[in-house]
């Protein structure tokens, strides 16, 4: 990362905000959006909350604006359904910390824009059962593996203005495939080889594949759309 992609530059111009994906394919989605690059600089740091944090670690210097983990989630509570997007309210980690999101807290451009409890976990809840005990234990909506690392380090670092966008990529009713915790390398990029070898174990899970990539792709256009909608407004502040 260049220094000018998140510094403040001459001027007195606020610092571009940072958007945080896991995933190559959601960061390659927002890239998509013009306004979106033009506005944001928009980095994949890989699964989980140990390479979200290692990421956040090697920003250096703190003379840079709002931070934004944005990207797909599995649904805990019935009502959601794939491509809905949700903005954290409170971001929970599964050891019982709780963080409140700090953006996009009264921006105008926000409103009428649906928000929710996301609790992250360091495993993939891959079953039905799984989704609906942390949603009775939690309340969370939204599950995913890294929001919390931005809290943490938000908390630790007294960084000011951070939030979460989440698009819905698997309902709760699905069971994801044995072994998907595995599909994705440490860089984020999918790893076809795994992906193949773990299907052609369960082929009857290839369907459901299917309709997992097809849910996420809509589920990173509403992603887009919502930041869109927050940032490239004039309304993001630092």
């Amino acid at each position: 990362m260049t220094e000018g992609s998140h510094k403040a530059g001459a001027g007195g111009r606020r610092s571009r905000p940072i958007i945080l994906c896991a995933l190559e394919f959601e960061s390659q989605a927002l890239h998509e959006s013009e306004s979106l690059s033009r506005t944001a600089s928009i980095h994949c740091t890989g699964p989980g909350v140990e390479a979200a944090l290692d990421f956040l670690l090697d920003l250096d210097g703190d003379d840079f604006g709002m931070v934004v983990y944005a990207g797909v989630a599995g649904a805990l509570a019935p009502g959601l359904r794939g491509g809905d997007v949700r903005i954290a309210r409170r971001v929970l980690s599964d050891d019982g910390e709780k963080w409140t999101a700090t953006w996009p807290l009264n921006e105008p451009a926000s409103r009428g824009l649906a928000m929710c409890d996301i609790l992250t976990t360091r495993r993939i809840l891959r079953l039905p059962q799984e989704r609906r005990s942390a949603h009775e234990t939690t309340g969370a909506d939204l599950v995913d593996t890294e929001s919390a690392a931005l809290a943490a380090w938000a908390a630790k670092t007294n960084h000011r203005t951070w939030g979460v966008v989440r698009g819905v990529s698997d309902e709760i009713e699905v069971t994801l495939p044995d072994g998907i915790d595995h599909w994705i390398g440490r860089d984020g990029r999918l790893r076809p080889w795994r992906v193949g070898y773990d299907l052609l174990r369960q082929p009857r899970s290839i369907g459901a594949v299917r309709r997992l990539g097809e849910s996420s792709r809509r589920a990173m256009a509403g992603v887009a759309a919502v930041l869109e909608r927050l940032l490239c407004a004039g309304e993001a502040k630092a």
